[in-house]
C-alpha cells in the first residue's frame, strides 16, 4: 500500500439509472426524489456524465460536489464514488477513478451543455426558466451555460479509463456510512481516505473486494448475458488494478486463516477452513465428521491456540463409551457427603461465564472439544445441552433456559456452584466423530441443532503443504481480526429473532431479509422449491433450518469482508449451508431416500447441464464421481451435489445411506 497519508477521496454523487453514462431521462423524471437541490429543480445532475464515453477516448471527466478546494488531493489518487439510491434510500458503492487528476479550474471536455442535453429537455428547461419555477441563481447559470452563449463544459476530475470503472447495477455494493467510519454523508460531502483520516484505506479495500466478489458472482449466473459477463470481466480486471495500485494487491489479508493453518504444517481444502470457521461463528455447536487423520481435532485446537497461546480458553475431553447421563460432564451432588463433585468441564464453563460477565466485549471465546463424541449416546449424556441450545438468548446473551445442577443452598454458598447454569454466549462446542462399528449414529434431534462439517477430501498432490511463514505482526493482526469477528461487539453467539421494538430489526430478521435479497431473490426461491420438493417424502425442513442457513450466509459475508476467510462466490456459501443443514437428516434405505436425494440433486444441477437426474443409476453415479473434476460443471451447487452422489452410490451398493 502506498505510504502517503492520503490516497484519495470518497465522493457522494447524485443517483443515476443509466450508470452515469450521460443524460438520465428516468432520473430527470424522478427529480423530486433527489436530495440535491439543483437536481430537484432542474431535473439534471452534473455527475450523470462521470462515466460518459464520448468526452475523450482515453479519459473520463467527472464532477464532484465539494466545499472549497480539495487541497490534499494529489494527482494519481483514487476517487471512490458512492451514491444514495433514491428508490430504497440505501447507499451504494458504484464505481471509482484510478490514477485521477484534479484541477480547481476544471478540465475542458470539448463539449457544451447544449451538446449534452436532448433538445426537448433544453426546451423544457427554457420554459421552467421563463415561468419562474427555477430559482434565480439556477436561471442565471443556465443562461450562461446553455441558452445565450454556451460555454465548454469543465470538470474538476479526469481519470484514465484503463484504471476506472462504473459497476454493473447487479453488483453495486450496498453499505452504510458506519462501515467506512462515518456517521452520515452530507449533501456536498467529500471525505478523504488515509491512514490518519476518518475513512481508513482498509475500509475502502473491503468495499472494493466486495465489488470484485459480486462481479465474479455474475460470471456464474446463468441468467446473465454473455455480453454482460464480458463487461463484468473487464470491470474485475480494473478492480484488481486498483487493488494492486492502492492496497497492495488482491489477496492482501485474504483467507489469512487458511494461511495460518498452512504455516503450522496443516493442509485443509480452501473451502473447508471457511466452512468450519463460519459454522462455528454462526452456531457455536459444530460436529466434525469424516475420515480419521484428516485434522478434525487439530483445526479446532489450532484455532483456540491462535486466540490464546496459553490454551486457557480450550478444554479437550475424550468421550467414554460408559457415559449414560450428564454426570460425567457436569458432575453431581452427593447427599452423603453434602458436596458437589465438580468436573473440569463445569469449572471451564464457570470460568467462561465469569469472563463474559466481567469483560463483555473484551471477553475471550472459550472452546470445548468433545473428541470421539459418538462413542457414547450423545442424546443421553449431552441432553441438557441440546435442550438449552434452542431456548434462545436473554438480553444479557445467556441461554434463556438453564441446566439444573442441584438445589442445595450450602453448595451454592460454600462451593460457589450455582443451582442452575445458563450457558454464556462466548462458549463454543466442537465434537469430532468417526463412524464405525464402535460408535453410535446421531439422531435427527442432534443433527438439527448443530452444523455438521465433513472432512472427506484428501489431496495427496497438495500434501505436505508448501510451508509459508507468517510474521508475528501478521499473526497478531489475524488474532485481533478473528477476536473482533467472533465477539460481535460483545454479543458473541447471541442472536435475537426480533428487535427490541418495532423500529429495530432482529438479528434473524435481518439475516432472512438479506438472504431474500441475495442474488435477486434466487436463493430464497431455491429454498422454497427444495422444501416443497422434499415435503411429499416427509424430508422437508423447519424454520430453524431456514434461520440458520440465513445466519450462516450473513456470517460468511461478514467474515469474508474482514479478510479472515474466502469463498469462491455467494453460490458456494449457499451451497455449503444447504450441505450442512439439509442433508444430515437423510438417513435410511433406498426406498426412503432415492427420490428425495434426486430431488435435491435436480435443484443443484446447472441450468444447461445435459444430465438426466431421474435416469441416474449406479454406473452413471460412479462415473460422475470418478470424473468429478470434469463433471462438476454440470452442477451449480457442487459441494451438495457431490455429497448427494456419494449417498446415492451408497444406496445402490448396500441399499442404505446416511450423511456420516
Amino acid at each position: 500500500m502506498p505510504q502517503r497519508e492520503t490516497i484519495g477521496i470518497v465522493a457522494n454523487i447524485a443517483w443515476a439509472y443509466n450508470r452515469w453514462k450521460g443524460f438520465d431521462e428516468e432520473g430527470s423524471e424522478k427529480r423530486r426524489r433527489y436530495g440535491f437541490e439543483y437536481v430537484r429543480q432542474t431535473g439534471v445532475a452534473h455527475e450523470w456524465w462521470n462515466f460518459y464515453e464520448d468526452f475523450d477516448p482515453k479519459y473520463y471527466y467527472g464532477h464532484v460536489e465539494s466545499r472549497g478546494k480539495l487541497s490534499r488531493f494529489s494527482n494519481g489518487d483514487v476517487v471512490i464514488f458512492v451514491s444514495r439510491n433514491v428508490e430504497d434510500g440505501n447507499f451504494y458503492f458504484v464505481g471509482f477513478y484510478g490514477n485521477a487528476e484534479y484541477s480547481e479550474g476544471g478540465f475542458k471536455t470539448g463539449k457544451t451543455l447544449r451538446d449534452l442535453l436532448p433538445e426537448e429537455f433544453q426546451t423544457k428547461l427554457r420554459e421552467l426558466s421563463e415561468t419562474g419555477e427555477l430559482s434565480g441563481r439556477h436561471v442565471e447559470s443556465l443562461k450562461t451555460a446553455l441558452f445565450e452563449n454556451p460555454e465548454e463544459v469543465k470538470r474538476k476530475f479526469k481519470a484514465e479509463k484503463t484504471l476506472s470503472a462504473v459497476f454493473l447495477p447487479e453488483a453495486y455494493v450496498k453499505f452504510s456510512p458506519k462501515e467506512i467510519g462515518l456517521k452520515r454523508f452530507g449533501q456536498n460531502k467529500v471525505v478523504y481516505v488515509g491512514k490518519n483520516e476518518t475513512v481508513k484505506p482498509e475500509c475502502i479495500q473491503k468495499l472494493i473486494l466486495k465489488a470484485k466478489q459480486q462481479h465474479e458472482a455474475l460470471l456464474n449466473d446463468p441468467e446473465i448475458s454473455d455480453e454482460k459477463k464480458q463487461n463484468a470481466k473487464r470491470i474485475i480486471e480494473k478492480i484488481e488494478g486498483v487493488l494492486k495500485e492502492y492496497f497492495g494487491g488482491v489477496d492482501m489479508n485474504n483467507e489469512i486463516l487458511r494461511q495460518y493453518f498452512q504455516s503450522n504444517g496443516y493442509y485443509f481444502p480452501d473451502y473447508l477452513v471457511s466452512q468450519f470457521y463460519t459454522a462455528l461463528k454462526t452456531k457455536g455447536f459444530v460436529i466434525l465428521s469424516g475420515l480419521t487423520g484428516t485434522g478434525k481435532t487439530k483445526i479446532a485446537q489450532e484455532l483456540a491456540e491462535l486466540l490464546d497461546g496459553s490454551k486457557n480458553n480450550l478444554l479437550f475431553l475424550s468421550v467414554r463409551p460408559d457415559w449414560r447421563d450428564s454426570k460425567a460432564l457436569l458432575g453431581y451432588y452427593n447427599p452423603l457427603t453434602g458436596e458437589y463433585h465438580k468436573t473440569s468441564l463445569l469449572e471451564f464453563i464457570l470460568r467462561a461465564k465469569e469472563d463474559y460477565e466481567q469483560n463483555r466485549e473484551k471477553a475471550m471465546p472459550y472452546f470445548i472439544i468433545l473428541d470421539e463424541m459418538n462413542l457414547a449416546h450423545v442424546e443421553y449424556y449431552f441432553a441438557d445441552f441440546l435442550s438449552v441450545f434452542e431456548s434462545g438468548r436473554d438480553n444479557d446473551g445467556f441461554t434463556k433456559e438453564s441446566i439444573k445442577l442441584h438445589d442445595n443452598e450450602e453448595v451454592e454458598i460454600f462451593q460457589g456452584i450455582p443451582k442452575e447454569l445458563k450457558l454464556p454466549p462466548n462458549l463454543y462446542i466442537i465434537g469430532t466423530v468417526n463412524m464405525d462399528e464402535t460408535t453410535y449414529s446421531f439422531s435427527p434431534k442432534v443433527l438439527d441443532r448443530a452444523f455438521v462439517v465433513e472432512f472427506h477430501d484428501v489431496e495427496l498432490e497438495e500434501y505436505p503443504p508448501e510451508r509459508i511463514n507468517l510474521s508475528e505482526e501478521e499473526v497478531g493482526k489475524l488474532r485481533n481480526a478473528v477476536l473482533d469477528d467472533l465477539r460481535r461487539d460483545g454479543r458473541f453467539l447471541a442472536v435475537r429473532k426480533k428487535g427490541k421494538d418495532e423500529s429495530e430489526e432482529g438479528d434473524i430478521e435481518k439475516a432472512l431479509n438479506e438472504l431474500k435479497d441475495a442474488n435477486n431473490g434466487k436463493y430464497w426461491e431455491i429454498l422454497k422449491q427444495l422444501n416443497k420438493a422434499l415435503e411429499p417424502y416427509d424430508m422437508h425442513f423447519g424454520y430453524r433450518v431456514v434461520d440458520e442457513i440465513a445466519l450462516f450466509f450473513q456470517s460468511a459475508k461478514e467474515s469474508q469482508d474482514r479478510g479472515i476467510v474466502e469463498f469462491t462466490d455467494d453460490d458456494e456459501i449457499f451451497d455449503l449451508a444447504l450441505l450442512m443443514k439439509v442433508l444430515p437428516k437423510f438417513h435410511g434405505n433406498r426406498k426412503k431416500l432415492e427420490e428425495p436425494l434426486k430431488a435435491v440433486l435436480e435443484l443443484c444441477r446447472s441450468e444447461n447441464a445435459e444430465i438426466n437426474i431421474q435416469e441416474l443409476g449406479r454406473d452413471k453415479v460412479i462415473e460422475l464421481l470418478k470424473n468429478w473434476e470434469t463433471q462438476k460443471e454440470n452442477f451449480r451447487f457442487k459441494h451438495t451435489a457431490r455429497k448427494v452422489l456419494r449417498m446415492l452410490r451408497q444406496l445402490y451398493e448396500i441399499g442404505f445411506a446416511s450423511f456420516s
